[in-house]
């Protein structure tokens, strides 16, 4: 009994984990990937740490990767 619960919650954590994901990567001027995040933006928590260690955040190229 306790391997099937064991396995029924391996099942659901793969179920979460599943599905499209996006994630935003920031690209500085020689091509590298300074920064990555979750979701399709930085938030504005995010872009206020970003910009405090690297600049400007529109000095940058973004990409999205889906």
């Amino acid at each position: 009994m306790a391997l099937f619960l064991i396995e029924i919650e391996i099942f659901a954590m793969a179920a979460m984990k599943s599905g499209r994901k996006s994630r935003l990567q920031v690209i500085d001027t020689h091509g590298n990937v300074i920064h990555e995040t979750d979701g399709q933006s930085l938030s504005s928590f995010d872009k206020y740490y970003f910009e405090k260690t690297f600049g400007p955040f529109e000095q940058y190229q973004t990409r999205l990767v889906s």
